[in-house]
């Protein structure tokens, strides 16, 4: 969820405001683990384009 808001271009106090246990560095901390899990994974190419 975060990081789809972060790419629709949600700025990080409305991603905040619900959540006041959660700080920036918490949504920073969540995108470098999603970032780590999609370098580990081997996406084949589409040689058929």
């Amino acid at each position: 969820m975060l990081v789809r808001m972060i790419a629709a271009g949600t700025q990080m106090q409305t991603i905040l405001e619900p959540y006041p246990r959660l700080t920036e560095d918490d949504i920073r901390e969540a995108l470098r683990f999603a970032a780590a899990n999609v370098n580990q994974r081997v996406i084949p190419r589409d040689h058929t384009v």
